[in-house]
């Protein structure tokens, strides 16, 4: 496309699929590029001055001034709004819409004289640069056009002593900006400053420069043109002239100049007649720019964190000696025909390093390196732990990026900062690391003002990391970067851990967890062991849902067998088999086996064991709950011996021997064969069960959602005025929410109490019982775990809990059932309720405590014999509603009339109650014969015969008869009573205690 003859391009600027052309004429030519064919489309032609006023101001100039013109002396399409563009032409500046370019969007005069040049602000989108034959440099604020004084964030009014010529925004540091100017000199300028001075000058040019950019991958270097038919290269650290490349291959002026926007080492030149020159930067022509931070540490600073870049010299050590290096060097003189930069007939095009890569260190280096030095002394002498092929390539990593080769570089990175990294270098492996981000490039420009600044040291920074804006030679691959991002993961989390950052390592969780997604090996066993150890005294909630999380994507992955299992040892501590076996006092064996596997056996499967020094904190969530529920830390000896127990004391050796009954619960029966052996094998089964996801992972939630429950029903119930000074109402809450889980689970996944790992779990779970008086469940959970666990200290542990917490419990119960009042016999809810509850251990239990086994016989014999009379009492008392009765027993209200009094009706319901219920104990009974069968089938005997005695009328009968016979009890049955353990309670004390009501669970029956 050509425009009208005789007229001339002055400018161009094309940024995606638009290309804007400004002419001598004063039109502003926009071309739309697409890659149909057809090439390019003119969208819209404007003409931005009038010729009119142009000419007139032409006929007034006289010599040496400058003379009106309506061409477009530059234009710009905005870098991020492309679809805004601003021109310059004469005095006026323009704002366009490229949509709607019929008409500019805003035009003011600039300034009194001609400008030159613009250039759009490329990190602030708002803002843009002008400039021209006033020398004064300006910058405005697109928002603010309409009051041109409060536009202008920053101005100098004489930056050159001649005319500007171009300005440019630098692309990587947010704060500079270049210009050039006739008077042969380039100056770069600080937006954080208000002076005129500024921070460099260039000043190598013979006459007027026309054109300057900046590098779009090194902050410190530019390019200028200028009318002395040269190309010049500039490197800002280079002082003092901070030229290191003259092009001269032009035959006239060099009118245009750039970088590459798509490969790093490039530059582009072009001259008044046309002629095009690209040049490409060596690696041997950038090699002296490279910044050699790494160096090998001094001996004297392996005591302390030494060892990454810069060694053990000083901050100010290091700043002294780069700049006298950069005075000494100066300007760089390449002799005739052995110039490193590219001709413009031939491009040089970088070459390859060929060196081998650091070769592993031996073990004893590796056990003698420090966390973060890189010396170690033997024999009184230092020595370097830095091999010579660790430095060179860590100085090789440096020249990589420096040239942007970030394929090379970053896998260089990866191979060493592993290396570093398992060898506790961490300090060097961070150094390395840093070279890989580019958020350190934009932390350095963070500083707003030059009040403090020192510019070379702000330059020597941002040129020596990468910018994260910049092009690249090439990019890294994706194995490689990931390694350096999982390094950079392990080594912060090595740091938080270190420094018990709880808060910061439930922050980067999902991280972790992302890491963990990409690989299931990218942290180690101990180091997640670690990381849910410092979480659990915290929070110890985030903790057990962090391990679920952290389970759950293990297996996933694969990886659970080999980096859950110390977490899985941790959570679970202790088991229902750590505490090794018991020892039987009276024999004296097992007692070496006891000690082994006490000290030495089970405790080993836990890295750090549980005690009270070191994670008891992390269980205070637990023990507190359980101290609240109470229960196994009843009474005077309990809570010691819990404690023991549960925390693994092998010097605590109970005896709990319960006679010759093999229906007596006895914990040394079976451990005078118990040794080593026994300890080993389990150990070996427990570790098998901990690697296997479908094991620990259901219960670690149950772990999780009891104490879920806990907190939740605490802190409600606590949070209540009106059930805080109620204990009963505060419990009750608590104590059934643990029950509901815990149940729910064993349904749910069909598993028996001994396949519950965690002792903790079952604390909760038998204290709840307890609390809620569902004493015969305790019973049978107890024993039933105590039988599959036999001989281990948990097992100790619950026998002791039934026989001195549970079983005074229940013999207070049972004794208060048997306080029935003589004006209401009726009233049975108690014998019915003790008498179903003994029925269910008598049929459920295997072994019950000595003091239960013989006491049940007499306890079964009096329920038969009191729930025989309250039923007959119900049958012959016309007068008594026995509505009440029942329905506090049973819910058999669905078809009972509320005015109508059946008592014949009522004992056929209650005697039915029973009979169902005592099938239901039978059916879901251990599937043989009850302990004491004989009192078993006496009572359902009794039941059977008060039934046909209530349907053909005889109950009444025999009821006369024995009550003829007398109601005290005979001398016989005061003597079975007393061998029994049962109490009998006089008549007097019967009366006494009729109008008792409910009677306090802690009460003692000698009170009574």
């Amino acid at each position: 496309v050509r425009p009208d003859p005789g007229v001339r391009c002055t400018d161009l600027s094309w940024r995606e699929n638009h290309l804007l052309c400004g002419t001598t004429d004063g039109l502003l030519r926009l071309y739309t590029t697409g890659v149909m064919t057809g090439g390019v489309s003119i969208v819209k032609s404007v003409n931005l001055g009038g010729r009119g006023r142009a000419e007139a101001k032409r006929k007034q100039a006289e010599y040496g001034e400058w003379c009106a013109s309506p061409r477009v002396n530059q234009c710009e399409i905005n870098p991020r709004k492309t679809n805004h563009a601003l021109a310059v032409s004469g005095t006026e500046f323009s704002l366009w819409d490229l949509v709607k370019p019929q008409e500019p969007l805003f035009t003011a005069g600039g300034s009194s004289d001609a400008l030159f040049s613009c250039s759009w602000d490329l990190n602030r989108g708002s803002m843009f640069l002008i400039a021209g034959q006033s020398r004064s440099l300006k910058i405005l604020d697109a928002r603010k056009l309409n009051d041109l004084n409060k536009s202008a964030v920053w101005k100098v009014a004489e930056a050159h002593d001649r005319r500007v010529t171009d300005v440019a925004f630098s692309p990587l540091v947010k704060w500079w900006l270049a210009s050039a100017s006739a008077d042969g000199h380039v100056k770069v300028w600080d937006l954080r400053t208000t002076g005129d001075t500024p921070i460099f000058t260039l000043s190598s040019h013979l006459s007027a420069v026309n054109r300057v950019a900046w590098s779009h991958s090194h902050c410190e270097m530019l390019a200028s043109a200028g009318v002395d038919r040269t190309l010049r290269l500039w490197n800002l650290r280079k002082p003092p002239h901070y030229l290191v490349h003259t092009q001269e291959d032009f035959s006239t002026e060099v009118v245009g100049v750039g970088f590459s926007a798509t490969h790093p080492l490039k530059v582009h030149g072009v001259s008044a007649m046309g002629e095009a020159v690209e040049l490409t930067m060596t690696e041997e022509f950038l090699s002296p720019f490279v910044q050699n931070r790494f160096t090998r540490p001094e001996p004297a600073a392996s005591s302390g964190s030494g060892g990454g870049a810069g060694g053990g010299r000083s901050a100010s050590q290091q700043q002294q000696q780069q700049q006298q290096q950069q005075q000494q060097q100066g300007r760089f003189n390449f002799p005739q025909g052995n110039n490193p930069m590219a001709s413009p007939q031939g491009v040089v095009t970088p070459g390859s390093y060929s060196s081998r890569l650091a070769s592993p260190t031996s073990k004893k280096e590796k056990e003698a390196k420090s966390r973060g030095g890189g010396w170690t002394s033997k024999a009184g002498a230092a020595k370097p732990l830095i091999s010579d092929e660790d430095l060179a390539s860590e100085r090789k990593v440096e020249h990589y990026l420096y040239i942007r080769n970030f394929k090379q570089g970053f896998k260089l990175i990866s191979i060493l900062a592993n290396k570093h990294y398992e060898a506790k270098m961490n300090k060097r492996a961070i150094d390395l690391l840093k070279l890989a981000s580019g958020s350190l490039f934009r932390n350095l420009q963070q500083q707003t003002s030059r009040k403090g600044l020192d510019v070379l040291k702000f330059l020597s920074d941002v040129s020596y990391y990468i910018p994260p804006d910049g092009i690249r030679l090439n990019s890294p691959n994706d194995e490689d970067f990931k390694l350096i991002q999982l390094l950079k993961t392990r080594i912060a989390l090595r740091t938080l851990i270190d420094s018990k950052a709880c808060n910061k390592l439930i922050d980067i969780k999902d991280e972790i967890v992302k890491q963990l997604s990409d690989n299931g090996d990218a942290f180690s066993a101990q180091t997640l062991d670690d990381m849910v150890a410092t979480i659990l005294p915290e929070n110890y909630l985030a903790g057990v849902n962090f391990a679920m999380t952290l389970g759950n994507k293990l297996k996933e992955k694969g990886t659970f067998a080999k980096n859950f299992v110390l977490i899985a040892k941790r959570l679970f501590a202790p088991t229902i088999f750590h505490g090794g076996r018991v020892v039987n006092m009276e024999t004296g064996d097992g007692v070496a086996g006891e000690a082994i596997a006490g000290m030495g056996g089970l405790d080993r499967l836990v890295e750090a064991p549980l005690s009270v020094d070191t994670d008891a904190a992390a269980m205070d969530s637990m023990r507190n709950a359980s101290d609240k529920l109470g229960g196994l830390h009843t009474g005077s000896n309990n809570s010691n011996i819990a404690a023991g127990a549960m925390m693994g004391d092998s010097k605590m050796n109970m005896d709990l021997d319960g006679g010759g009954d093999p229906h007596v619960a006895n914990v040394a029966d079976g451990t005078t064969a118990a040794s080593n052996h026994d300890v080993k094998t389990m150990e070996r089964k427990l570790e098998r069960e901990l690697r296997n996801p479908l094991i620990v992972l259901p219960q670690l939630k149950l772990v999780n959602e009891v104490h879920m429950a806990l907190s939740r029903a605490f802190s409600k119930t606590e949070g209540d005025a009106n059930v805080v000074n109620n204990a009963a109402t505060t419990l009750y809450k608590p104590a059934e929410v643990v029950i509901s889980v815990v149940e729910k689970y064993r349904e749910e996944k069909d598993t028996p109490a001994q396949r519950i790992l965690p002792a903790m779990v079952h604390r909760l779970y038998i204290n709840a019982l307890i609390q809620r008086n569902k004493l015969d469940k305790v019973f049978v959970y107890a024993t039933q775990l105590s039988q599959a666990i036999k001989g281990w200290r948990f097992s100790a542990l619950l026998d002791e809990l039934t026989r001195d917490v549970a079983y005074p419990k229940l013999k207070q119960f049972f004794d208060l059932a048997l306080l029935q009042d003589r004006r209401r016999p009726w009233e049975c809810q108690r014998v019915v309720q003790a008498s179903l509850m003994l029925l269910r251990i008598l049929h459920s239990c295997e072994h019950l405590p000595q003091n239960l086994h013989r006491a049940a016989p007499g306890y079964m014999e009096r329920f038969t014999r009191n729930l025989k009379r309250a039923l007959q009492e119900i049958f012959l008392n016309q007068r008594y509603d026995g509505s009440q009765t029942l329905e506090g027993i049973m819910e058999i209200n669905k078809a009972r009339a509320v005015d109508k009094v059946d008592a014949k009706r009522d004992a056929i319901d209650l005697v039915e109650y029973l009979k169902q219920q005592v099938m239901k104990i039978r059916e879901h009974g251990r599937g043989h014969q009850p302990l004491h069968p004989d009192k078993v089938i006496q009572f359902r005997d009794m039941l059977d015969m008060v039934d046909s005695g209530i349907r053909d009328g005889t109950l009444a009968a025999s009821s006369r008869r024995a009550s003829q016979q007398g109601s005290g009890p005979s001398r016989t049955s005061r003597a079975n009573s007393r061998r029994s353990g049962v109490m009998m309670i006089p008549s007097s004390a019967l009366r006494r205690a009729s109008n008792l009501g409910e009677v306090p669970e802690d009460s003692s029956m000698k009170k009574i």
